[in-house]
């Protein structure tokens, strides 16, 4: 499967109507972004399972705003109904080294 491109106006009927979605923030000005894209494509085009889609932040800036995208490319996923948004990458609440954000060691 390609991957979707999101907008404001298809968003909710389908990352609830998946059930499990990965979403790339991204810009056409964003060197990294196009060289993701690549892999992003690829990896669709592998695992027919989930929704692979894309948030263009220049004509999507509710969205990106509602994410509180702040750099891109952005990766975030949504595993399983009825779950919110998660960034991919470490775990959310822990700060590199392994410390957790309350300061529990």
């Amino acid at each position: 499967m390609s991957t979707v491109e999101l907008t404001k106006d298809n968003f909710d009927e389908i990352v609830s109507g998946s059930e499990f979605v990965l979403i790339d923030f991204w810009a056409s000005w964003c060197g990294p972004c196009r060289t993701f894209s690549a892999v992003f494509e690829s990896a669709s085009e592998c695992h027919d399972d989930l929704v692979f889609a894309k948030v263009n932040t220049e004509a999507q800036p509710e969205l990106a705003a509602a994410f509180e995208i702040q750099s891109i490319p952005t990766l975030m996923y949504r595993p399983g109904q009825h779950r919110g948004l998660r960034p991919a990458g470490r775990a959310a609440g822990h700060r590199a080294g392994g410390r957790h954000r309350t300061g529990a060691r």
